[in-house]
């Protein structure tokens, strides 16, 4: 499979190189007669005429048939943890995590709200550009209204959490009166619940 761009640059699938040392690798451009599936990635496509050449390297009983499919993936983020419905507990650190494509090597700005997103706190304003995940410390405000935005810097690209989530403490469940068939169960009142 080979690609041909508006501006005449060829284009080969992305393959992985298998060999031990370097199977952590990221995938390049190459010709592959290995796989009988393969992906071309054009990063921001330039407007114009495509050229799809499509010739089987080893076909033992002739004409072989296929599929071709494409995707447009415009740029984006997407938020995928905390996406909502959690419930979060203040002091423990939590990892946010997000999807992002074509945001040109801008920082990320990581924010949060506890009140449904009438107001924005700053996490963190300038997270590195290849970084999709970030250690939090979640914040000691008891809501039910929490939602994270994560921003691309210079540009109009954003998303939050899909839904809300919640932060409340966790009680300490401790046990007493423990005898046959019975046990007492006992913990302390946790603000806001």
């Amino acid at each position: 499979l080979t690609v041909t761009d508006a501006s005449s640059v060829l284009h080969h699938p992305l393959i992985l190189d298998p060999s031990p040392v370097n199977v952590n690798a990221v995938a390049v451009e190459g010709i592959d007669h290995l796989n009988n599936i393969e992906q071309i990635v054009i990063d921001n496509p330039a407007a114009g005429n495509y050229s799809i050449n499509i010739n089987g390297f080893s076909l033992p009983f002739g004409k072989q048939e296929y599929v071709l499919t494409y995707e447009i993936v415009k740029p984006s983020i997407t938020v995928e943890y905390p996406f909502g419905g959690e419930t979060l507990v203040p002091g423990d650190v939590e990892n946010i995590r997000w999807d992002a494509y074509g945001t040109n090597g801008n920082n990320f700005k990581i924010e949060y709200s506890t009140d449904n997103g009438a107001l924005w706190i700053p996490i963190d304003t300038n997270v590195a550009a290849a970084n999709r995940v970030y250690s939090w410390t979640v914040p000691a405000t008891v809501t039910n209204n929490a939602l994270i935005k994560v921003s691309a810097k210079n540009t109009a690209l954003a998303d939050e959490s899909d839904f809300k989530f919640s932060v409340i403490g966790r009680p300490v469940v401790t046990t007493t009166k423990v005898c046959t068939g019975a046990v007492e169960l006992k913990w302390n009142t946790i603000a806001g619940a």
